[in-house]
């Protein structure tokens, strides 16, 4: 017996072939690829065969060629043609007229003749099981009607998790095998040669084109992104991981394909788009210009092993909106440090997850992957990773690569071409106004030094104190609501820092020799005109002397890698640049996870004893 499901997404075909053939089978997900399954039933020989869905709403014509051509392909998977097409209809949704003549044109596919061969299955809940099916398809309307009588009034309804019904399916598909005298339906000739030529070759320039697969990964920082990097290459992980700060490219022949993977910097997972800098989101942007000309798939990391909240997602649907509004058909959901799944399924743990990671998933058109990157053998699930990457490629209706757009990557190249001259012309003018300084610096070194830290809360203040003074004296774990004091002798000097709460007004009472105030920004997050007019109110009642007092310091340090603070300077924008330009383009960079042997320390206090 060779029965062959056809519906629309979400219709229920998965479950009625694992009714069938009773046991699971076919999995929950949707697919663009005919499944075939062979099982016995009651010493019956049954072959079963799932095409992919179409949406119900969508004419034939809006349906990719791909799922068309698998419809047609559905009859050569069962030689020499199949007994049944079983038609499955969702009974709680409503057959509109729209929905019926999408049916109808996806059906068609077949040619006339399928219609003797057609029944009609509605799934559905245990609580609707006692339903008169005519009353139900009376009463479903003219749409409802019209599907029941083309098919002969051969309908019945089944509750898929229910297994007491399949013999009575079973019994119905038989008749209906019967009436038709045991014979299968045979499909035109010239419709079969026509989809195997197309078939065959897609397949020729699908296989000509993925001798080369370029990818992006996308993710949040520490998701994992740079290991998976490593292990898609079959690269050694670095024992001491570096943060990406800027897109890099890596390149190696990978099952015996030429693989680009293109990593990226990260966001931090709490922050929206708007909230990242904006040299991060510069690089984002211009992340498919490292493989031209462009990338296959975006993958998308996202750590197994964290809870993913609604803030998570929409921090990740803004940034890969970002990038460009028609990426998602090109995105592959990458689950990292998967061996903390152990033996649960990764379709338990999305579901147990919640609405938040269910959305991404679905907006990825339910396609992912797990990567555990501790496993020794790390080339089958890398085959299987290959896999699904070439499968999102001949399945997109979008074209084989995501594209940039010309006008707007010439436009980001402009903007990054001006910014480095920008920075070239910053960094030259701090290096000559420094010369200056230290020419007028005829006095006796300062003895004592006072260092006031002002921002606004979480941007670093606490971190930096620490670092200055070599030591944990500020308690970086709990917000600062008090003015707090700590010193240590630097350099034969002593060196008082003073952390604030945020938001303190600085008063004249900071105008002593020895006072240097340090406007402290967090580089890694974006910095906007708000916090720009914050400060400048704070700094308003110790008057226009207490600028001259005053110098930028950026904390993260870290976050910069290779790229110099003259650049983000430069793309930060309009709000960071005056700030810059009112301290007297005085700034420094602190790196407060690597503390190293002090030389940082050393250059601050030297810039700030040039100030004063």
């Amino acid at each position: 017996l060779k029965i062959v499901l056809l519906g629309g997404r979400d219709s229920g075909k998965n479950a009625v072939g694992n009714l069938i053939l009773g046991k699971e089978e076919f999995g929950t997900e949707e697919r663009t690829l005919c499944s075939r399954r062979i099982g016995k039933v009651s010493e019956l020989r049954v072959t079963v065969v799932n095409t992919p869905g179409w949406w119900c709403d969508s004419s034939a014509q809006n349906t990719p060629k791909l799922v068309k051509r698998e419809i047609i392909t559905s009859v050569a998977l069962c030689s020499p043609g199949p007994h049944v097409f079983l038609i499955i209809i969702k009974a709680t949704s409503v057959l509109s007229e729209k929905r019926r003549k999408a049916l109808e044109e996806h059906v068609a596919l077949l040619g006339d003749a399928v219609w003797s061969h057609c029944m009609v299955v509605f799934t559905c809940a245990e609580k609707y099981k006692d339903t008169n099916l005519e009353e139900y398809v009376e009463s479903g309307g003219k749409a409802l009607c019209w599907l029941s009588e083309k098919c002969s009034q051969r309908c019945h309804s089944v509750v898929p998790s229910d297994n007491s019904q399949r013999t009575v399916l079973l019994e119905k598909i038989q008749k209906l095998v019967t009436e038709n005298g045991n014979s299968v339906f045979e499909m035109e000739a010239k419709i079969l040669w026509v989809n195997e030529e197309e078939k065959r070759e897609m397949e020729e320039r699908t296989r000509l084109r993925l001798k080369k697969m370029k990818i992006v990964l996308l993710g949040a920082k520490g998701s994992g992104k740079t290991s998976a990097l490593n292990t898609i290459l079959a690269r050694e992980n670095n024992p001491k991981p570096i943060r990406t700060v800027r897109c890099q490219a890596g390149q190696e022949m990978v099952l015996g394909r030429l693989v680009t993977v293109v990593d990226t910097p990260g966001w931090w997972m709490n922050y929206f788009c708007d909230e990242s800098s904006n040299f991060d989101r510069g690089e984002l942007a211009l992340s498919s210009y490292f493989c031209p000309p462009g990338p296959h798939v975006f993958l998308l990391v996202i750590r197994v092993d964290r809870a993913f909240t609604e803030t998570c997602r929409r921090a990740a649907q803004e940034h890969l909106d970002m990038i460009g509004e028609h990426i998602w058909s090109h995105v592959i959901l990458l689950f990292s440090f998967g061996d903390w799944l152990g033996d649960t399924p990764i379709e338990q743990s999305i579901e147990s997850e919640g609405e938040a990671l269910r959305w991404i998933v679905e907006r990825c058109g339910n396609k992912y992957h797990v990567l555990n990157s501790k496993m020794k053998d790390k080339e089958f699930q890398v085959r299987e990773l290959i896999a699904k990457i070439e499968k999102t490629i001949t399945s997109s209706d979008n074209g084989c690569y995501y594209k940039l757009e010309r006008k707007v990557l010439e436009q980001l190249e402009g903007t990054m071409r001006r910014e480095k001259e920008r920075a070239r012309e910053r960094l030259m003018k701090k290096k000559k106004q420094r010369q200056m300084a230290r020419a007028q610096l005829n006095l006796e070194p300062l003895t004592e030094l006072r260092v006031v830290l002002i921002g606004g809360p979480k941007i670093g203040k606490s971190s930096c104190g620490n670092t200055i003074l070599s030591r944990d004296c500020f308690d970086t774990a709990a917000q600062t609501t008090s003015c707090t004091e700590r010193k240590e002798n630097i350099c034969g000097k002593m060196v008082v820092v003073v952390d604030t709460p945020g938001c303190l007004s600085v008063t004249s009472d900071f105008l002593k020799a020895s006072c240097a105030i340090l406007l402290v920004v967090n580089l890694s997050s974006s910095f906007k005109d708000t916090w720009r007019k914050t400060l400048q109110k704070d700094l308003e009642a110790g008057g226009d002397q207490l600028w001259s007092r005053c110098m930028v310091l950026f904390s993260y340090g870290d976050m910069l890698g290779d790229t110099s603070i003259e650049q983000h300077i430069e793309s930060e924008g309009e709000p960071l640049q005056w700030l810059v330009e009112k301290c007297g383009n005085r700034y420094h960079v602190l790196d407060n996870k690597n503390w190293g042997d002090g030389a940082q320390v050393k250059e601050l206090i030297d810039v700030m004893e040039e100030m004063l």
